[in-house]
């Protein structure tokens, strides 16, 4: 259950900051890497590619791990698409065309900021369309991920579960910084007077679409260092677990007479 996760907790971790920061650059040499690897590989041809999905009330910490998956890898690799509310053409198409148009090429990574998962949460809990309009993207979702994944689509899905009171925390930060002032708006404080029916919307979103193919992860996200942490961790899990390989030199190429020709 979501509500039974605490944000200020930090599972799997014994350390404080000090120890996630040390942590972090330590993985960040072999995400590197391995993002490196998997690029290489699509340059050459392989299907292998990795879709980040991070969801999260607002003020639970999306864009710092947004900064963070960039700042770890090659940005020349990796394509980051915000979802907000859906455009007039968006709405002309099936719900998930416009993430579609966005998943990530061969050997990239993309990490989307919100994604189709509004299109169900919004819904549940606004009334927005009937119920079972969104109740049938369930399996939608399900068939979508099920066929990105054996097309050779890693898929990363995590949800940032922050406290009530740490993000009243950051909606006073947004109001006392100036340089906040373009985060703060006040359908935010509409979205935390609904906070239970969100809770059981995602909810219901965690039990129908974790799946093997693509699981849901939920991460206390009260102490940043946490949440990077752990996502720095499923990055570098996820991309290891690919087994790549750097791509021999093509067939035709004869390295002495490379060589022969240089000299």
């Amino acid at each position: 259950q979501v509500t039974d996760v605490e944000g200020d907790s930090t599972p799997g971790f014994d350390g404080g900051k000090e120890d996630a920061e040390r942590f972090i650059s330590i993985s960040s040499s072999e995400i590197a890497r391995y993002q490196r690897l998997m690029y290489v590989n699509g340059v050459k041809g392989s299907p292998r590619r990795l879709l980040i999905v991070l969801q999260g009330m607002d003020a639970s910490g999306k864009g710092g791990i947004v900064r963070h998956v960039f700042s770890q890898g090659d940005p020349m690799g990796i394509h980051y698409h915000g979802f907000g509310k859906p455009g007039a053409e968006e709405l002309d198409h099936d719900f998930l065309w416009r993430v579609k148009r966005e998943l990530p090429k061969r050997g990239w990574i993309a990490v989307f900021d919100r994604s189709h998962y509004e299109d169900v949460v919004m819904p549940h809990v606004y009334g927005t369309y009937p119920e079972d309009v969104w109740r049938a993207r369930y399996d939608q979702i399900n068939e979508f991920e099920r066929e990105l994944a054996a097309s050779g689509c890693a898929i990363l899905k995590i949800f940032l579960v922050v406290s009530q009171d740490e993000q009243k925390k950051h909606f006073l930060g947004r109001l006392d910084d100036p340089t906040k002032y373009w985060k703060f708006d006040i359908s935010d404080l509409e979205a935390r007077d609904r906070w239970d029916d969100y809770m059981d919307a995602w909810q219901e979103v965690f039990e129908k679409t974790s799946t093997a193919a693509a699981p849901w992860y939920l991460v206390p996200a009260d102490n940043r260092w946490y949440s990077r942490a752990v996502v720095s961790e499923l990055l570098r899990t996820t991309l290891k677990n690919m087994n790549m390989t750097w791509p021999p030199l093509e067939p035709e190429v004869d390295p002495d007479e490379v060589r022969r020709r240089l000299a």
